[in-house]
């Protein structure tokens, strides 16, 4: 059986857009919060932790591309001014009690949303915390880089309500019933067959001894 393979990435996913990511957030009492960003905010990113100190890297917030994907116009740089785990911590909760969201501790990874000072913590005013939001475009980004969502109607075998269950991908297909039964029961068969051959000299052996008077063959009267 051939299985079909994975269409290609079209090139034109790549393309950049000047649409900027606007993420969805949910809050602490279970609402959504639609990110709308300005130009001129921040993805700020935790990028290291050691000895109670934070490394932070900014860079200018990501448009998407045509694949929705998240495109970001440079590397990042790190911010200038180190600050301590205990002191970002605090700040970052005291930032997001205005904007409903859940308090949680810092980790490597974390991922704000700045406006207009990324470089001075002390300094930041308005900041929103996407880091969920950051690692479910992280993971949509690689999907996309494997194949793309899919376009146009699915096949019947896929829509119909008595849809053939297709195979998955790097298992071959199960054997049916019936063709289990017969391999078992010619397996049993040939051990049968093979115990038939090896008890043939004992039986031969057993006809050849002369029967004794009273034995079951020759029974006393």
């Amino acid at each position: 059986m051939k299985y079909s393979q994975r269409a290609s990435v079209p090139k034109e996913s790549f393309s950049p857009t000047d649409q900027l990511w606007q993420p969805e957030l949910r809050l602490e009492d279970g609402t959504i919060l639609k990110v709308e960003p300005k130009a001129r905010d921040y993805f700020v990113v935790v990028d290291e932790i050691v000895d109670e100190k934070v490394r932070l890297v900014e860079s200018a917030w990501p448009t998407v591309d045509v694949g929705e994907r998240l495109a970001f116009v440079d590397a990042g740089s790190e911010v200038a001014d180190a600050i301590r785990l205990e002191t970002l911590q605090t700040l970052v909760d005291r930032l997001r009690t205005p904007q409903k969201q859940v308090a949680r501790p810092i980790r490597v990874g974390d991922a704000f949303l700045i406006r207009e000072e990324p470089a001075r913590p002390s300094q930041w005013r308005y900041l929103l915390d996407v880091t969920q939001a950051s690692r479910q475009a992280a993971k949509v980004a690689q999907l996309r880089a494997i194949v793309p969502p899919p376009t146009g109607a699915l096949p019947k075998e896929v829509t119909g309500k008595r849809a053939k269950r297709l195979p998955k991908p790097g298992r071959p297909p199960k054997p049916k019933r019936a063709g289990a039964r017969k391999e078992a029961l010619a397996e049993v068969e040939a051990v049968a067959s093979a115990r038939a051959i090896e008890d043939e000299p004992t039986q031969r052996a057993r006809q050849s001894r002369p029967s004794l008077p009273g034995s079951s063959a020759n029974a006393a009267i």
